[in-house]
């Protein structure tokens, strides 16, 4: 237990209050933790599944609750000691989750993928039978276009040689 000047359980034992921050995070972190650091603790509680609750300031003077922040789980509660057992590091079952995810993922990516590939392939052979008929073409429209510069340069010559 620290001092309630610090941190506080509430009436009803559903949240707990960090009163004074900077003095919790010198004075009791240490204990417990090898630092001091505020941000760490927070972000511990959070992987036990606790949340920060919004403060609800009922008083213009906003001073006194600003370094105030009240923390909450479900599964602590005051006297209830077997609920304990129900809060656990999720970060070990969100690994788990993730690869299960990943995993569903890569298996609708490769469904989608599949057919792409096939389709490639096709649409590759299909360039490769093309590949010899486009170049006789592009030849033979070449041939066709010089013949025509030829037939059109004769007259132009006979009429240069009378």
């Amino acid at each position: 237990m620290c001092d309630d000047d610090l941190a506080k359980s509430s009436d009803i034992g559903e949240t707990f209050t960090i009163k004074n921050i900077s003095r919790f995070a010198k004075e009791e972190i240490p204990k417990y933790y090898e630092h001091n650091n505020f941000s760490s603790f927070t972000r511990q509680l959070h992987f036990y599944g606790f949340k920060k609750m919004p403060q609800k300031i009922a008083r213009a003077d906003v001073s006194s609750s600003a370094s105030h922040i009240i923390f909450h789980d479900e599964d602590f509660k005051r006297g209830r000691i077997k609920l304990l057992q129900k809060i656990h590091r999720s970060t070990n079952n969100a690994g788990v989750l993730a690869t299960i995810n990943y995993s569903q993922e890569v298996k609708v990516l490769t469904t989608c993928v599949t057919p792409l590939e096939t389709q490639f392939a096709n649409l590759k052979e299909e360039y490769e039978c093309l590949k010899p008929l486009v170049s006789s073409f592009l030849l033979y429209q070449k041939g066709v276009a010089s013949y025509g510069e030829e037939q059109m340069r004769k007259p132009l010559q006979k009429a240069s040689n009378n």
